[in-house]
This record gives structure tokens, sequence and C-alpha cells, in this order.
């Protein structure tokens, strides 16, 4: 089994392997197509990246104030609040 663990970074997508239960490693892929390419027969990827931003508004997304309580308070911080989907495409920032 492998599962594999990716965030972005500013080289591209820093990705952290774990398989055999107790064999890991971690690479950069300049791009989700490497990355992608790489880890085809990988069991699980999951990537920190928020997915359906929202449109306006100023009250936070269902799905992370749910996972935020499913982790509890030693864990439930990690999940961050996702701005507007005007702001993550914003070509300026102040």
């Amino acid at each position: 089994m492998q599962s594999v663990g990716v965030d972005g970074c500013k080289a591209g997508w820093f990705a952290v392997s774990i398989y055999d239960y107790d064999k890991w490693e971690f690479r950069v892929c300049k791009s989700i197509e490497e990355l992608c390419k790489q880890y085809t027969e990988a069991d699980i990827v999951l990537i920190d990246i928020p997915i359906g931003l929202k449109d306006s508004g100023i009250q936070e997304r269902l799905c992370d104030l749910e996972a935020r309580k499913m982790l509890g308070p030693g864990r439930g911080s990690s999940v961050f609040p996702v701005p507007c989907r005007q702001a993550v495409y914003s070509q300026t920032y102040y």
C-alpha cells in the first residue's frame, strides 16, 4: 500500500510517500501532471489545497467547520480558513 501527502510549495508540489508501512520518501514535482505521473500506483493521494472556493461572503465553508469539529481541539486548528475566489485570483495583494 502506498499513501501520498501533497502540499503546494514555491517549486511546485511537495510530496511525501509512505509505503510498505515503514518506508517513506519525499520529492518535489514541478507540476501536478508530473506528480500524477510519479504516483500512478498510489492507493491514495491527499492534496492539501482547498477545493470549492466561495464566490463571496464572510461565512466559513461548512466542510471546514465540520473538519475542525471532527479533528477536535488538538488538530482542528490545522484547517485554515479559505479566502473567497476573488481574493485568491487577485493580481494585487495589500
